[in-house]
């Protein structure tokens, strides 16, 4: 049996409440230390994004008028990382500080901003998309933003806005999410279909997706500064780890279609459970 791998030790973080409804924001405060996060992969990851954000600068992008915000953002992000950013490709006008931050931190970084009626996405870099791009969600409500995931509006979105109202500056909370993947793929900027398949040997070739987002209010424009770190484990790590598996046992037994589909893991479930409990 495959040993676990010390590299991999965020996968006892994943939320896997059992029941439905399977939706729930999930989180948890942390501190300037747990904010930017460094790893094994670390180089490899700062080589990718320099490389997307070359391919890709649409997904650097900011609505014109923020500048300010952006500008608190590159500060406090300099002040966690105690030096200044790393130069990026020369992009257009603000876009270019955008690139900076894409190649000096791991995390996918987005400024939401309050109007009088609802908190919108003003900007950001996003080089590790799941299924989604910058350029389709900018300048759109979070309710907006959240159109594709079956029953946000029912579950989350009352609560999301009222989460972002209250959050003070200062204050910094993190949650995670989870998805069954095929590949363990960064720049997946468009919708796709997992393989559904029944043979539970055809589990220990996939790849489970977290993000780790963080939420904080800056001090001095009120933005909301949303960060996604991005990571990978392939399916012999969650099973090397009794109680992470064990719990996405229980999840995946328990879970409705909707939820399954929420996770890309329907078409796979019973495969992976019976991989899990082999």
């Amino acid at each position: 049996m495959t040993a676990p791998d010390p590299n991999y030790h965020w996968l006892a973080e994943l939320p896997m409440p059992p029941g439905d409804p399977f939706l729930r924001m999930g989180t948890r405060s942390t501190d300037e230390a747990g904010w930017l996060l460094l790893d094994h992969v670390t180089n490899a990851e700062l080589e990718l994004r320099a490389r997307l954000v070359t391919e890709h600068p649409e997904h650097a992008q900011l609505l014109p008028g923020h500048e300010d915000e952006l500008r608190e953002l590159i500060d406090v992000v300099e002040t966690c990382r105690q030096c200044p950013l790393q130069t990026g490709p020369a992009l257009d006008g603000v876009r270019t500080e955008l690139a900076d931050l894409a190649v000096s931190i791991q995390e996918d970084v987005l400024l939401m901003v309050r109007n009088s009626e609802h908190w919108y996405l003003a900007g950001g870099v996003l080089m590790f998309p799941d299924q989604w791009t910058l350029p389709d969600k900018i300048g759109r409500s979070m309710a907006q933003i959240h159109e594709p995931t079956d029953g946000y509006s029912e579950l989350l979105q009352k609560r999301a806005d009222q989460f972002l109202d209250k959050l003070a500056p200062g204050r910094l909370v993190r949650r995670r999410n989870w998805f069954v993947h095929d590949e363990p793929v960064h720049f997946l900027a468009n919708h796709i279909d997992q393989r559904a398949f029944t043979n539970p040997a055809e589990v220990a070739n996939l790849w489970l997706r977290s993000e780790r987002q963080t939420l904080r209010c800056l001090h001095r424009t009120g933005a909301i500064v949303f960060t996604v770190k991005t990571q990978f484990a392939p399916f012999p790590q969650v099973k090397a780890r009794p109680v992470v598996a064990g719990d996405l046992v229980e999840f995946l037994s328990l879970a409705s279609e909707q939820s399954l589909r929420n996770k890309d893991a329907f078409g796979r479930s019973q495969a992976v459970i019976d991989y899990l409990t082999q």
